[in-house]
């Protein structure tokens, strides 16, 4: 499993998109990380050009997404698209341990529904399938067992049609609300993002 720092800069008033930190990189359909932070870090705001599932397993974090902020629990899941710029916000000095799956444009976009908001809460999830399943797909990237890229990529298919069907089971899965949000803030992300191709004044 390979380990990553997310390498960010901090943006300056008055900046655009272009000024943001894009971090990571992806070659591949997907690639997953298992971090833990042991000592607290400060992350700025950053964007990829791909998708980023990430599974929150313990610590004191508030995930922000385009204006909107999220308290997290133990194996919430944060959803971030491409071009949504994000940030993590360590709140004290507990461990911060999540996994992180990093998947590309062309490949999400052919085995997912549209979600409703950032943040997927599953009733029970340590005891899911879809628990089980990523479990393995982390296990299936130590040693080299016969054919592991594509009982990798079969594992990873399984997890995000687990993932889709759980999104759209109210009972045992959540969508859950923004913690806070600045009502000024979000009309003028909607706004920029609608107008990207336009040359926006201050």
């Amino acid at each position: 499993i390979a380990k990553y720092a997310e390498t960010i800069t901090v943006p300056q008033e008055g900046t655009t998109l272009d000024s943001y930190s894009k971090t990571g990189y992806l070659k591949d359909d997907f690639r997953l990380f298992h971090i833990t932070d042991e000592e607290e870090n400060s992350f700025s705001y950053h964007y990829h050009d791909f998708y980023k599932i990430l599974i929150f397993i313990r610590g004191d974090v508030t995930y922000h997404i385009e204006g909107k902020s999220f308290d997290l629990k133990p194996y919430d899941i944060v959803l971030v698209n491409a071009g949504e710029i994000h940030k993590p916000v360590i709140n004290s000095s507990s461990a911060y341990e999540r996994v992180i799956l990093y998947i590309s444009p062309e490949f999400m976009d052919s085995c997912r529904d549209k979600e409703d908001s950032n943040v997927l809460r599953i009733e029970l999830f340590s005891q899911s399938r879809l628990y089980q399943v990523l479990q393995e797909l982390e296990k299936s990237f130590e040693g080299g067992a016969f054919a592991a890229a594509l009982y990798q990529k079969a594992l990873f298919m399984e997890f995000l049609i687990l993932l889709n069907r759980f999104s759209m089971d109210s009972y045992s899965g959540t969508y859950i609300e923004n913690s806070r949000c600045n009502s000024k803030i979000l009309p003028v992300l909607d706004y920029i993002t609608e107008h990207l191709a336009e040359d926006i004044s201050i």
